[in-house]
């Protein structure tokens, strides 16, 4: 079952630490459960960045090497390639991204 919650206050989202409000990130969603999925990008949305989101590990990938990407949130049990080896996978290029 879904919750409908009232809009939290801007000043109450999850900033990146040393993000100002007026840089935009690109965050990556890597969740293949669709309602999870979706509360995720509202929240991320109301923040002010912008979200794309994969389904599994390999698309998620994909995603990755095409997009510029500035933080990435990922479930550890995902079809095919597992959110552990996207993490791996994405360190490896990425060292300091967070993930």
């Amino acid at each position: 079952m879904l919750c409908t919650c009232p809009k939290p206050h801007a000043s109450l989202l999850p900033q990146a630490p040393g993000r100002v409000d007026s840089v935009p990130m690109n965050v990556l969603i890597v969740e293949d459960n669709k309602p999870v999925s979706l509360l995720i990008s509202r929240v991320i949305e109301e923040a002010g960045h912008t979200y794309f989101i994969a389904a599994d590990g390999e698309v998620a990938l994909r995603m990755f090497s095409q997009r510029q990407i500035d933080l990435v949130i990922v479930d550890v049990e995902l079809p095919g390639i597992d959110g552990y080896q996207v993490a791996r996978e994405i360190r490896n290029t990425s060292a300091l991204l967070p993930v």
